[in-house]
């Protein structure tokens, strides 16, 4: 489902946990994304690898990539960067994804991409 979703939101180390990066992909799962890691979190066993992004996973082209937490090495860039709209949240103002990215969030990834979820995910269904 990576390689043809039209969104991914992507969890980096700066989740800090294995629990951050399940509530990042409990997140992803509500907004109807595709939900992929970057390396040290595959590496750290906080998600199985083969939900990994980058030169040693799979490179995703779609319309919009949310990474929570990343730094931006270049072997994940490889992975997003024909993604038509990148947006990072990052609590380091200063890291490489903030450089590439089309649009930026400075805060704990986490955090906005559970708020994000409230705000997209379409309401559950009421019989």
């Amino acid at each position: 489902d990576l390689a043809e979703a039209r969104v991914v939101v992507v969890a980096g180390a700066g989740a800090g946990s294995r629990d951050g990066v399940a509530r990042i992909a409990a997140a992803a799962e509500r907004m109807g994304a595709a939900f992929g890691v970057t390396r040290p979190v595959a590496m750290n066993a906080w998600a199985p690898m083969e939900r990994l992004i980058g030169v040693s996973g799979t490179r995703v082209a779609p319309t919009l990539a949310i990474v929570a937490g990343a730094s931006g090495a270049p072997a994940f860039l490889w992975g997003i960067e024909r993604a038509r709209v990148i947006v990072a949240v990052n609590s380091d103002e200063h890291a490489a994804i903030v450089h590439e990215a089309d649009a930026v969030a400075v805060g704990d990834g986490v955090t906005v991409v559970e708020a994000l979820a409230e705000l997209v995910a379409p309401p559950p269904d009421h019989d």
